[in-house]
Formats: C-alpha cells, sequence, structure tokens
C-alpha cells in the first residue's frame, strides 16, 4: 500500500527532494485555513499496541500545531487521537506516539489532518521516515 493524496487541499502535497536530508520526504504545503483530505494510507494492522514514529520539520513559523496524524479504525473508532506536528525551528526532529488496535479492526487507516485556522497563511510542513512499529508487550 502507498500514500493516498486524493482529496488534495488548497496547496500541494508531493514526495519531495528533502529539506536537508537525503533521499525523497513527504512535503505538505496548504493555506492554513483549508479543512480537507490530505495523504492518507491504508493499514492492515492485527490487533496488538503499536508505535507511530517519524521525522517531522516545520519550515516556518505558522507551520506547527497546523496538522495532526491519527489513526482510524475501519469501523471509525479513533485509534490515535489527532497527533499535531509540534515546532521544530526548521530542524528535523522525531515524533512518535503509541495507539492500540482492539480484536474486530481490521483494517485502519492513517491520516495526516490539517487544523485550520481563520487566517490564510503558508503551512509548510515535511516528513520522513514514517512507521509504525509493534510494541513489545511485556515493557
Amino acid at each position: 500500500f502507498g500514500w493516498n493524496f486524493s482529496g488534495g487541499v488548497t496547496g500541494s502535497v508531493e514526495s519531495s527532494e528533502a529539506y536537508g536530508r537525503d533521499g525523497m520526504a513527504l512535503r505538505v504545503e496548504y493555506d492554513g485555513v483549508t479543512a480537507r483530505t490530505m495523504p492518507s494510507q491504508i493499514l492492515l494492522l492485527s490487533p496488538g499496541r503499536y508505535r507511530l514514529s517519524g521525522l517531522a520539520l516545520t519550515a516556518n513559523s505558522q507551520s506547527p500545531g497546523r496538522v495532526a496524524w491519527s489513526i482510524i479504525c475501519d469501523k471509525g473508532e479513533t485509534l490515535l487521537p489527532p497527533l499535531p506536528v509540534a515546532d521544530t525551528n526548521g530542524a528535523w526532529a522525531k515524533f512518535s506516539a503509541e495507539f492500540s488496535v482492539p480484536e474486530g479492526c481490521k483494517g485502519q487507516n492513517l491520516v495526516l489532518k490539517p487544523i485550520p485556522s481563520g487566517e490564510r497563511s503558508t503551512v509548510e510542513v515535511w516528513f520522513d521516515q514514517i512507521a509504525i512499529d509493534r510494541v513489545d508487550p511485556a515493557r
């Protein structure tokens, strides 16, 4: 499964040369007021505990807290409440959050959601090394 870019936003979403890194990264830019669908990815995780992690970079002072990762079960249950991207001061920074997949949740959707405000501004956030790993239940 790959990224779903359908729905778009007023702005751009692309896989691009990474900002200050080698290789490709996910770049999201939007107008700060649009509340549309952003990139998403279908997941097929078995029941258990997981950790979403990655690197993020907020490219300007209008960007922190303006997009958030969330994971939704195919039945509509929120498994990971919105995790807003913190201010990274223009440098790559790690982020992570744990969540659980319950029995009966056969599929999930990892979604990046906009957090619109009342003012237009250029929100630009970069992501790299996004991963979902199983968490050892013994910890």
